[in-house]
C-alpha cells in the first residue's frame, strides 16, 4: 500500500503542476509595479486514490480502504511539504520571498495547497521560469514554465503559454485502454482545470490588449479559463490552447 500512497503523491505534484486538477494562477501588480504571484492546487484525494487503484490494476478502491489511504496521504503529504517549503526558500531568485505556504482541507476529501511569492519588481517573475520543486519521492516540476515578462518601450508585455503535458495524452491513453474507465475518465476531466487571472495596477497602467475570457472592470482583474476537457483535447490534438496575453500601457498624465 505505500507504494500505492507514494505514487499517488508523485502523480498529485505532477498532474497540478502541468495543468491537471484545479491550479489557480494569480498575479497581483502595483503601480510600482512589484507584487505578488499565488499558485493555489486544489484536489480530490478519493478520485486521485481511485485512479490509482485503477492504474493499479483494481478497479475502484473499497470505501475503508481508501479513507485509510486519504489519511495516509495527507500525513505524506504535509512531511514532504515541509521539504518543499525549504527547498523553495533556497532556490528563490534575487527580489522574490516566499509570503505563504499552507496545506489546507477546506472539506473532507478536497486538499488545497496555496503558495505565494512576493516580488520587488515585475522583472524578477522573468527567473520565476526556472523555479524547480515538488514531492521527494518524485520529479521536480517547474510550475512557472511558460510564464514570460518583457517590456517593449514604456509597455508591459505578459505572456503564458498553455502547451499541455504529453504525459495527460498518454495518462488518458492507458485508463482509456482499462475496460469501465469511461466514467472515471469524466469524473477526473471534472477535477481538472487550469485558472489564470492578472490583477491590473490600474491608478497608473491601461490595458491596450488582452485575450481573456472576462475583466471585471471593479476589481480590474483578467481571467482565463481553461477547463480538463479542453486542456485533454489539448493534449491530444498537439493543439496548443489560446496563451495568456496582456499589454500594459502607462496612463498619460492629465
Amino acid at each position: 500500500m505505500r507504494n500505492l500512497i507514494s505514487l499517488a503523491l508523485i502523480c498529485i505534484f505532477t498532474f497540478c503542476a502541468t495543468g491537471c486538477f484545479k491550479t489557480y494562477q494569480e498575479i497581483r501588480l502595483k503601480s510600482d509595479l512589484s507584487g505578488q504571484i499565488y499558485l493555489r492546487l486544489v484536489y480530490d484525494m478519493n478520485t486521485i486514490v481511485d485512479m490509482m487503484g485503477a492504474q493499479q490494476g483494481g478497479g475502484q478502491v473499497p470505501e475503508k480502504q481508501k479513507k485509510m489511504m486519504t489519511e495516509q496521504m495527507k500525513s505524506q503529504m504535509k512531511a514532504e511539504s515541509k521539504a518543499m517549503k525549504e527547498e523553495i526558500n533556497k532556490k528563490l531568485p534575487e527580489g522574490v520571498k516566499l509570503a505563504e505556504f499552507s496545506i489546507l482541507e477546506p472539506k473532507p476529501g478536497k486538499m488545497e495547497m496555496k503558495i505565494g511569492f512576493s516580488f520587488k519588481h515585475i522583472d524578477c517573475l522573468k527567473a520565476m521560469q526556472d523555479l524547480e520543486f515538488g514531492p521527494q519521492q518524485g520529479d521536480a516540476q517547474k510550475p512557472f514554465q511558460g510564464l514570460t515578462i518583457e517590456q517593449e518601450g514604456s509597455d508591459i508585455i505578459i505572456k503564458q503559454n498553455m502547451k499541455t503535458d504529453p504525459k495527460m495524452q498518454q495518462g488518458s491513453e492507458q485508463m482509456e485502454s482499462m475496460p469501465g474507465m469511461e466514467e472515471m475518465m469524466e469524473m477526473m476531466l471534472k477535477e481538472m482545470g487550469f485558472f489564470v487571472r492578472i490583477r491590473v495596477p490600474y491608478m497608473k497602467y491601461k490595458i491596450a490588449e488582452h485575450t481573456a475570457d472576462k475583466y471585471d472592470e471593479a476589481n480590474h482583474t483578467l481571467y482565463w479559463s481553461y477547463t480538463g476537457k479542453a486542456l485533454m483535447e489539448s493534449a491530444k490534438t498537439g493543439k496548443m490552447p489560446k496563451e495568456v496575453f496582456v499589454r500594459l500601457t502607462p496612463k498619460q498624465e492629465e
